[in-house]
């Protein structure tokens, strides 16, 4: 045991923005404390959890935005640093608790993204008047109304139901192992532990548990594995989750998934009832980071939507509001490369991609750049960008990507990132382009209003265009990222 005690070490920095974080910088990244050290003990031969704690659990697995807002104090605001605090908390065991209201948060959008466009004399709909629905039109606006990059402040707010359903989990999951620590309950080696009785002790409100538990278990190569599984309800919805964590060989290697479901009663596209999985897929080996986080939800009520390796199906029979976010980055320098897609509904042609970019000085996150426009749909979703779809549900609208993306540069101002330059202008036409002369009109500046719109001004298309990088002779978007800095990142492997 004294070998096993000596093996903890302290806190080694996965990655950088969108995944995980470094609180002491405030920026996006993973943190996982613990490696396998000698073999385990026998399973007779229980072992002091406060002994395990950086060994059993990921000391850090906080999901962001690479360009989240550290100094929001607003509540539903994901706020990475005061969500490692409440981690830390159940780690170091000074206080055992877990909030439940955070498996129940969702993704939103700015106002500055996919706003309703009022339009006039249509030219792709015979002249049709009306209003393109929002989420629709990507990148409207340069600015959200407190000055962040529109491209950051979309990211920001797509992750913050992903980041405070993962905290939740998280928390929970840590909650287990800070109870057994407060309780001075052993965990014995290759066997599981009740600690159904002392997480309903907490008294945490609106909150039943039905089961608890965790489990110790020796693979067949000698490494641990630990397993953290709960049940409960909360305000009478049912919640389920499993955290599995494989501590390396080698400091800073480690891997491990999450996977949970939360029952929903106000989602209207189910008739009220309906279930969202979410899932996580951390590998750390060496320098490099990755990290795949995938969500959906499924009517009906506590729907199993995942596939045998623990992920959240895409080809399964979801609903609404398919998500998967992939990262990579570099652990100890912090730069990384993040894609976000997004698909409304399975019935849809193509998923929504946001693609972003991160670079550090050493300490913080100081700059990046952040792309959007339409790539393959969730179930052939690998996180490329096909081009813009400038007119997706206008009159006579056509889903050919035209070879073109949305892309704003953005900088660090205080604990902010702001537009470097954008290129975000397009017309709301198949083609993305308005000679003007004619009858057109639409709300450019998202002002609810036509009044102030000139149906003489052109508008071409200012967006980034395809480049040919590698010199093959095909200019393609991609290469127009890869130019920019961006690294298309891969998906870890799940547990086996």
């Amino acid at each position: 045991m004294g070998n096993k005690k000596s093996q903890l070490f302290s806190a080694l920095v996965i990655g950088l923005p969108a995944w995980l974080l470094l609180t002491s910088c405030g920026i996006g990244s993973i943190t996982i404390n613990g490696i396998a050290g000698e073999s385990a003990p026998a399973a007779e031969d229980p072992v002091d959890p406060a002994l395990l704690t950086d060994t059993a659990f990921p000391r850090i697995l906080i999901v962001t935005s690479p360009f989240s807002d550290t100094a929001s104090v607003d509540p539903n605001t994901f706020n990475p640093d005061t969500a490692q605090t409440t981690i830390d908390d159940n780690l170091d065991g000074s206080h055992c608790s877990f909030d439940p209201s955070y498996f129940t948060r969702m993704e939103s959008r700015p106002a500055c993204f996919g706003p309703n466009v009022l339009f006039q004399s249509h030219p792709d709909g015979a002249g049709a008047s009306g209003q393109l629905p929002g989420g629709d039109v990507g990148i409207w606006q340069a600015n959200h109304t407190d000055g962040k990059a529109c491209g950051v402040e979309t990211l920001n707010q797509r992750m913050n139901g992903l980041s405070f359903r993962n905290l939740a989990a998280t928390q929970t999951s840590s909650a287990i192992l800070c109870v057994l620590n407060a309780a001075g309950i052993d965990i014995p080696f290759g066997a599981s532990v009740d600690a159904t009785e002392e997480m309903n002790a907490l008294l945490t409100a609106n909150t039943t548990i039905t089961s608890a538990t965790l489990t110790h278990a020796t693979q067949p190569d000698g490494s641990d594995r630990y397993t953290y599984v709960f049940d409960l309800t909360y305000l009478g919805k049912p919640i389920s989750g499993t955290l599995i964590h494989e501590p390396g060989e080698v400091a800073g290697d480690a891997r491990g998934q999450i996977s949970y479901r939360v029952d929903n009663t106000d989602n209207m596209l189910c008739g009220g009832i309906s279930t969202t999985n979410q899932s996580l897929v951390y590998d750390t080996s060496g320098d490099n980071a990755e990290a795949e986080v995938r969500s959906a939800i499924f009517c009906g009520s506590q729907i199993d939507g995942f596939d045998e390796r623990g992920r959240v199906d895409p080809e399964g029979l979801w609903n609404n509001n398919f998500n998967i976010f992939t990262a990579n980055s570099d652990q100890h320098l912090g730069s990384g490369d993040y894609s976000y897609t997004w698909q409304a509904g399975p019935g849809d042609s193509h998923g929504r991609v946001l693609n972003s970019h991160a670079d550090d000085d050493g300490t913080q996150t100081v700059s990046g750049a952040v792309f959007f426009g339409y790539g393959p749909t969730a179930e052939m979703a690998d996180g490329s960008i096909s081009g813009m779809i400038c007119n997706w549900a206008g009159p006579g609208n056509q889903h050919n990507p035209q070879p073109s993306v949305q892309f704003q540069s953005v900088l660090r101002d205080g604990t902010r990132f702001i537009a470097d330059a954008s290129l975000i202008a397009y017309a709301p036409k198949n083609n993305c382009t308005y000679p003007g002369g004619g009858t057109f009109i639409w709300d450019r500046n998202a002002n609810g209003s036509l009044a102030d719109e000139n149906a003489a001004t052109p508008q071409p298309n200012g967006l980034q265009i395809p480049f040919d990088l590698n010199g093959d002779g095909q200019a393609t978007i991609m290469e127009r990222l890869e130019q920019e800095g961006y690294v298309p990142p891969v998906a870890p492997e799940p547990l086996d």
